[in-house]
């Protein structure tokens, strides 16, 4: 009984976003939008340009100490 009422509860999350994207699938290939082109969104053929899209981050991931390399010789 326990299980049935996950089991039914697990489907009723997981269809609205299953059928979201089925429905914009079909729009791509019947109306020509751009949901799942690689390219980005696509505007009367032309790829949109998304401003401020130049760098991803400003900052440094290291600790900022860069390891030196020690000679062998």
């Amino acid at each position: 009984m326990h299980a049935q009422l996950v089991t039914a509860f697990l489907l009723l999350l997981a269809f609205p976003p299953l059928e979201a994207a089925s429905v914009m699938q079909i729009m791509d290939r019947v109306a020509g939008t751009s949901f799942f082109l690689p390219t980005g969104l696509v505007v009367s053929g032309e790829p949109l340009k998304v401003a401020g899209g130049g760098t991803r981050c400003s900052g440094s991931t290291s600790s900022g100490s860069s390891p030196t390399r020690r000679s062998t010789s």
